[in-house]
Order: C-alpha cells, then structure tokens, then sequence
C-alpha cells in the first residue's frame, strides 16, 4: 500500500546513518528487514484504525478532530512517551493501540532497553530482543488491523443503501 511505501521511505532516511546491531529477534540476520516489517504492519494497522473513525463518522469536517485526537492518544500509547510497563489502567488501555505493538517490535529488533542509558529512559519487558516478543508484537498488529477493518466494514454495511423487498 502507498502508507507501507511512504513508512518504508522515511525508516530508511531515519536509519541510514545509524548502525544496526549484528542480529535481529526473529529473522536473525536481517535485522533491518524486521524493523521494515513492523513499520509496515504499523503503517497498516494505523490506517485500518482511520477507516474505522472515518467510517463512523458521516463527514470529513468531523472526522478531522477524531484523526488528530487519536494521532496523539498514539503517540502517548506507544509506551515511550509515557512509561506503561508499571503504569496500570494506561498499560491495560493501550494494548488496543496499534502503536504500542508497532514500537515494541522494532524495539525488541534493537533490544531497546539494552541501548537506553540506565536511569535515563524507560524500560519496558516488550522490548527485550527474543522472538517471542517481535512475533506477538506483529500478531497482535495483524490482529488490530483485521478488528478494525471488519468493524469499519459493519460500519460502512449498515450506511450502504437498502435493498428492495
């Protein structure tokens, strides 16, 4: 898809003068395919998540509000912003936010909490570089998005115009 194009674009523009460690969590020697991956499963997951706002709403003037609300309330929900591994109810809340899933595995691609200074950033279990970590991050995004694109299909269903008796 064109946001799987664009999200790749911009990844490679971002870590093109950054050193990726040796191996990666899941795909061991491609470390960078893996952070591709996740940036795409995110990139789709996202924009299930604004066809389901957009369905749900019956014009764009409305939907704008929502699509910036929810951009932030993810931005917020990634887990880095705001620490959630010792956070309840946010921690609980945000396993429902595609962008939780998608940073954690890039992050566990990383091994994130092995590159964060100790006592300087957050620390998170989901992002400890082992493969059961990246598969359940990218699951739960393929997940995500197949939620909200059925949710956004009912929603669109019910719109559609009626059949004749």
């Amino acid at each position: 898809s064109v946001s799987a194009a664009l999200a790749y674009g911009v990844l490679l523009i971002g870590v093109s003068w950054r050193q990726f460690p040796a191996k990666g969590a899941f795909l061991i020697g491609a470390p960078l395919i893996e952070v591709i991956l996740g940036i795409a499963v995110l990139a789709v997951a996202s924009m299930c998540l604004g066809l389901l706002v957009s369905a749900m709403v019956s014009t764009s003037e409305k939907a704008m509000p929502f699509l910036v609300l929810f951009t932030m309330v993810q931005v917020v929900l990634s887990g880095y912003v705001v620490p959630l591994a010792n956070n309840p109810g946010l921690k609980q809340f945000s396993m429902i936010a595609p962008s939780r899933w998608g940073f954690a595995a890039p992050a566990s691609t990383v091994n994130l909490n092995v590159l964060t200074p100790p006592g300087q950033g957050v620390v998170d279990p989901l992002w400890t570089q082992t493969s059961s970590n990246w598969l359940r991050d990218m699951g739960v995004m393929i997940g995500l998005a197949v939620i909200f694109a059925l949710l956004a299909y009912l929603k669109l269903r019910t719109l559609g115009p009626r059949r004749r008796k």
